[in-house]
């Protein structure tokens, strides 16, 4: 029997598995819908407020017994891990799920690996902030231990920004980070016990804080061919074999690359990228990182060679405004936006974006090159930006 672990209606499980999700139990947050084709599925409305997650589990598997545990979310895989351990089957450990999702223990172990990584330190008082500022100077940045999607990350620019974030008491589960300048990249792919089988390079459009002040998030794929590719393909190698290997592994990776050419380590989770980040490497490559993590996962079979690389990029457009947004474009003119979701319509109530993956809108673009595809990208985020029109919240109501 398989545990699946949902948070999200985006990963279909019973579609990827096939006949083999009849020997699944779908333990889920969504309040309806997804429940076809498995052989039990449980409903929870919070695998973080409900405590009794794991119960049920244990329960489930006192029944008939789970051979592998499979999630989907970050925020699920050291809960995923503990159970494998206690059920003893194959999987990600905890010592190596923890060392994907504590960016402290992570950074100890790429750093003694020789990889370079920006100065870091765990916040255990004012102290800390205050040692980091001296040792490197500002700005600094300074973020969750075990966050996601950029959320709660804050650059602290000079001494009155520290005392202002100092005013609000010191940041608990926290650390500070050497600010790095540069372009920031990704790199995603699937491994196995400790060896890349895929990976693709791609740089950010803006950077991951864009969302804070308004700006479009988005990324392009590099050609696999380029120098920088293939450094980014070599440094993301290099930081999996530091960190304690697993079976299959799928990772989410981020670099600096500094003005002066250097490959700078952020930070790798062991999760899918988020946004359209898995779409737009099925449009480049022919593979879906998603399905091949699940199907590994479960000892099915994936090819992930995939085709001739085709540029490609994606696009996400933020809440640019607090407020009723009145008009959406209903279609994308130009030809080489290959897909294009619309998350709001006309009359939905949107606040600030909270995390680098919250949007109204997100799309694909295709280009001849990797150049071409970025230069698109901007027009798009001009064109559609200067498409939408809000209005205050209050406004009507």
């Amino acid at each position: 029997m398989i545990l699946l672990l949902q948070r999200s209606p985006v990963f279909r499980f019973d579609e990827w598995l096939g006949d083999l999700a009849r020997e699944a139990v779908l333990f889920t947050q969504l309040a309806e819908g997804g429940g076809e084709g498995y052989a039990e599925v449980v409903r929870i409305p919070s695998f973080d407020a409900d405590g009794r997650t794991e119960l049920r589990i244990l329960e489930r598997h006192a029944r008939t017994p789970f051979s592998a545990v499979v999630p989907m979310s970050e925020y699920d895989l050291i809960r995923a891990a503990r159970l494998r351990e206690r059920f003893g089957i194959p999987g990600q450990s905890v010592a190596s799920a923890v060392a994907y999702r504590n960016k402290v223990r992570m950074k100890e172990l790429v750093s003694a690996a020789g990889i370079a990584v920006p100065g870091f330190r765990a916040i255990e008082s004012p102290l800390d902030l205050v040692a980091a500022a001296e040792a490197w100077g500002y700005p600094l940045v300074v973020k969750p231990v075990d966050g996601g999607g950029s959320r709660g990350v804050t650059i602290v620019r000079d001494g009155a920004a520290l005392e202002k974030l100092l005013a609000g008491g010191c940041p608990a589960n926290a650390m500070v980070e050497q600010f790095v300048p540069g372009q920031v990249c990704h790199v995603d792919g699937l491994a196995r016990n400790g060896t890349v089988e895929f990976s693709a390079a791609s740089r950010y459009l803006n950077d991951c804080l864009g969302f804070q002040s308004g700006r479009s998030v988005g990324s392009t794929l590099l050609d696999p061919r380029s120098d920088l590719a293939q450094r980014l393909n070599a440094a993301v190698a290099a930081v999996v074999r530091a960190l304690p290997p697993t079976p299959v592994l799928t990772y989410h990776a981020e670099f600096f690359h500094t003005p002066d050419d250097r490959i700078v380590f952020c930070e790798i989770a062991s999760r899918c990228g988020g946004s359209r980040i898995i779409e737009t490497i099925e449009a480049g490559y022919g593979v879906s990182v998603s399905r091949a993590w699940v199907r590994w996962q479960v000892g099915l079979p994936e090819d992930v060679t995939g085709h001739p690389f085709d540029p490609a990029g994606w696009l996400l457009i933020p809440a640019l405004n607090q407020g009723r947004l009145v008009r959406i474009p209903e279609r994308i003119p130009f030809p080489w936006t290959s897909h294009y979701w619309p998350v709001k319509k006309p009359g939905d109530l949107v606040g600030n974006a909270q995390s680098s993956v919250d949007g109204i809108a997100t799309m694909i673009v295709r280009g001849e090159n990797d150049a071409a595809v970025n230069e698109r990208l901007q027009e798009l985020d001009a064109w559609f930006v200067r498409s939408l029109e809000w209005e205050p919240a209050s406004a009507g109501a």
